[in-house]
């Protein structure tokens, strides 16, 4: 559903995603995505202390779709984290124009 990669040294957590981000598979995306960062705050002894010192980037490569739940996910995660820490790339214009259109790109970085 969500594949994730995370770099130890740099603690950057980037997700990928399947090609459709729709209301059935939005909640367990999120639910999915706040345990990891949950996790890797708990893990091992090069861990950071907390979000701030994560990067965690949203690669929306191959993503054609997205609703209003997945935008609901990046507007959590936004809250979560400061504003140079969230980034979304690979977007399609399509869909990064209902990210600007919702206002999200004052909020994250959206390439």
């Amino acid at each position: 559903m969500v594949e994730f990669s995370y770099n130890k040294d740099n603690h950057i957590l980037t997700c990928s995603f399947p090609s459709r981000l729709d209301s059935m598979n939005s909640n367990e995306i999120g639910e999915t995505i706040k345990n990891k960062l949950d996790e890797l705050l708990e893990s091992d002894h090069k861990k950071p202390t907390s979000v701030k010192d994560f990067q965690l980037i949203f690669n929306l490569e191959g993503v054609e779709y997205i609703a209003s739940s997945f935008m609901r996910i990046c507007l959590a995660n936004a809250k979560r984290f400061p504003a140079s820490k969230l980034s979304i790339i690979n977007t399609l214009p399509q869909i990064k124009k209902v990210f600007k259109i919702a206002g999200l790109d004052k909020v994250m970085d959206i390439v």
